[in-house]
């Protein structure tokens, strides 16, 4: 017969074989984690219009990490995936006045990411 710890460790084991979660550090005390992701940055560009822009490009950066964002229908964009941190992101597209904003945190816990919605809007040049 094993013992509730053994039996707590059986688990946790199981449910990692099993590929029902990634598992966090205290066994005793085990947080089996979801296997979605999770993008820590998400939001719209658009004109004063409302209107996607043509080659926009969403640049995420922290002190030792950078990306371009994934943009989709010209005005979507996600980017920094389970990625913590205090970012500034940056919209450039031609024709229009870059914009950047600083001090985006993007918090999170043992599994995942909370994700921080930023719109921006661009101005002709």
């Amino acid at each position: 017969m094993l013992s509730r710890r053994m039996n707590r460790i059986v688990v946790v084991a199981a449910l990692a074989a099993a590929g029902l979660g990634t598992l966090g550090c205290n066994v005793l005390n085990p947080v089996v984690c979801t296997l979605e992701f999770r993008y820590g940055i998400f939001g719209t560009v658009a004109d004063v219009n409302g209107q996607s822009i043509p080659g926009l490009s969403v640049t995420i950066t922290a002190l030792n990490y950078s990306e371009t964002a994934i943009v989709f229908d010209g005005i979507q964009y996600v980017g920094a995936g389970e990625r913590p941190g205090t970012y500034t992101i940056t919209y450039e597209a031609p024709g229009f006045v870059t914009r950047t904003v600083t001090g985006v945190v993007v918090s999170g816990d043992e599994c995942h990411v909370t994700s921080v919605q930023q719109n921006a809007v661009l101005n002709k040049v």
